[in-house]
């Protein structure tokens, strides 16, 4: 793929419980390396952006999410500062209701997780997350719910 193309979409999930949201601390070899950031990841070829929302939150904190109870937040558009320019999309959902208790999944990934507080967040924190906290924390669970379509190609 020629790399003027490629563009990424990312998906973000903060899984709020009162007035805290669960964080995960990113490894230094990672983007945004040391910083805290809400679970998520790439979306994978033939997924769907709730799909993977609730698959990355699977996958890092081992909590269950419906798609019906994922409420769409905010989407950005992100560039890795490279000579390429490359950008790419990231969508950010907020859940309320999950099952189980977030946890640490991915050691190698993570150096940390827990809870924190919506609105005072720790001072090293991905750019966008207060932004986006301070977003849930006005709408609530008030939000849109996600409609996606998809048409074939043939």
């Amino acid at each position: 793929m020629n790399e003027r193309h490629h563009f990424p979409i990312v998906v973000h999930m903060l899984l709020k419980r009162g007035a805290e949201v669960f964080l995960l601390k990113r490894s230094a070899a990672q983007s945004y390396g040391g910083l805290y950031a809400p679970p998520g990841g790439y979306l994978e070829p033939g997924e769907s952006l709730l799909e993977a929302a609730v698959r990355e939150c699977s996958e890092e904190t081992g909590v269950q999410v419906s798609q019906a109870d994922l409420v769409a937040l905010l989407s950005f558009r992100s560039s890795n500062q490279t000579a390429s320019g490359s950008q790419g999309l990231n969508c950010v959902f907020v859940a309320t209701h999950f099952e189980g208790e977030p946890q640490l999944q991915e050691a190698h990934h993570f150096s940390a997780g827990g809870f924190f507080p919506l609105l005072d967040l720790p001072a090293d924190s991905v750019p966008w997350l207060a932004d986006a906290c301070a977003a849930a924390d006005r709408q609530g669970a008030a939000g849109a719910q996600l409609i996606e379509y998809v048409w074939d190609q043939d």
